[in-house]
């Protein structure tokens, strides 16, 4: 079969547009991973942030026993809480760990403890000693936990 020069031309400049087209659809899509792996990264570095905070706060109440310092680290870890969720739904597919709900159910227990101090706290102010001892290695533990994990999946995505 033979084909004349302008048909010949046709074909080349079709086969030069549909390898164009696959190039620019490669290039479109590593583009948007790497626009959502940035995008992770950021989100999980302000959640990071967000739980420091917290535990900052934490900290100043085991030092000063001031209550509005405690219910300060507890807006901050319902505020990480709900970053963490929006994390889930948003970029789930596209995070290197998966094993979110456990994460989450730590963030949860980390909070359901300071909230249960706090009211403990209103409730009986002058707690002995050694029950604020233990209520405060137990939520230290878990917050150096929770932070130790966003912190690695943080250094994990940044890879």
């Amino acid at each position: 079969m033979k084909l004349s020069l302008r048909k010949k031309i046709f074909l080349q400049f079709c086969l030069f547009l549909v390898v164009n087209g696959l190039i620019w659809f490669a290039s479109y899509y590593i583009d948007h991973l790497l626009k959502q792996k940035l995008e992770i990264i950021d989100k999980k570095t302000h959640l990071l942030n967000t739980i420091l905070e917290a535990r900052r706060y934490e900290k100043n109440f085991f030092l000063n026993g001031d209550l509005s310092e405690l219910n300060q680290a507890i807006d901050y870890i319902s505020e990480a809480d709900e970053k963490f969720q929006k994390i889930i739904q948003e970029h789930g597919e596209y995070t290197l760990t998966h094993n979110f709900e456990e994460k989450l159910a730590d963030l949860r227990a980390y909070r359901n403890a300071l909230v249960a101090l706090s009211l403990k706290s209103k409730e009986n102010p002058g707690a002995t000693q050694e029950e604020f001892n233990r209520s405060s290695t137990r939520i230290s533990d878990l917050g150096r936990k929770i932070t130790e994990d966003i912190d690695q999946i943080v250094k994990e995505e940044r890879k």
